[in-house]
């Protein structure tokens, strides 16, 4: 009437939740592996004696007489909190060199002398830690670039977002301080630019008593006429010309009409 079969238990790495819509309150998610959650299998204390250094956190051990491993969540000089990754293989109290537990980075040994249940926290194949971000409105920020941090913020304090289409967001995020800001930078004065704000003098051209006239004509037809009527004694005076064309645009379409 009954039948066995195998199976791999592991952990998720990985979960992608379509964002659905019209969400009157903010939703949950409940994960769990029905075959994990089976076994009602909790993390586990492991009283320990002869050990011969000392297990690091993150890594796995095992136990060679049981089949069972897990990984380190918390390590001292008598007990380690392991997470349980063997569901059918629970660890066993060391009663010989095959029930001695060791260390896959470490290669630390113990004898485990006392087995007890974490009280708190929930079983294997419900213990999937995630986080869960949700909003309420039309559309969603994807996005967002830090160009000049600023200053004065508070920590946490709500802030106004003024989206590219000109749609204000009151309140739509909060200002976190973590680390000195930062800003596009800026030059108090442009004195130091050439040809910017100032030009870089020749004494002729690029000078502060120099002024061009730009026109249609070339500068020897009126010269004479503009120095006795205009020109400054003192300053110099040039020319530019402008000339303006205007092109034939017109266009002849030829067409023809067949009558049948």
């Amino acid at each position: 009437m009954l039948s066995n079969t195998t199976a791999n238990v592991g952990q998720i790495v990985t979960y992608t939740v379509s964002p659905g819509s019209s969400y009157n309150k903010t939703p949950f998610i409940r994960l769990y592996d029905k075959l994990a959650a089976g076994a009602n299998r909790t993390n586990q204390y492991l009283s320990l004696t002869g050990l011969t250094g000392n297990f690091a956190n993150g890594e796995v051990i095992t136990q060679a007489a049981s089949g069972a491993l897990g990984k380190v969540m918390e390590a001292n000089s008598t007990s380690v909190l392991v997470e349980c990754y063997s569901i059918m293989h629970p660890f066993v109290l060391t009663t010989n060199t095959t029930t001695t537990i060791i260390g896959a980075d470490s290669a630390v040994q113990a004898n485990i002398t006392f087995i007890d249940d974490q009280d708190y926290g929930e079983c294997d194949g419900f213990n999937f830690l995630f986080g869960l971000h949700t909003q309420q409105g039309m559309g969603a920020i994807d996005g967002l670039q830090v160009i000049d941090s600023g200053f004065g913020f508070i920590n946490e304090e709500a802030v106004t977002i003024l989206a590219a289409n000109g749609a204000i967001y009151t309140s739509a995020a909060s200002a976190i301080l973590l680390r000195e800001g930062y800003g596009s930078g800026r030059y108090k004065q442009k004195g130091g630019f050439l040809s910017d704000e100032k030009k870089l003098f020749d004494g002729y051209y690029w000078q502060n008593l120099s002024y061009e006239v730009r026109s249609s004509l070339e500068l020897n037809k009126y010269r004479d006429l503009l120095k006795k009527i205009m020109h400054l004694a003192g300053t110099q005076l040039f020319g530019a010309v402008y000339n303006k064309t205007v092109a034939n645009v017109e266009v002849d379409i030829l067409c023809s009409v067949t009558q049948n």
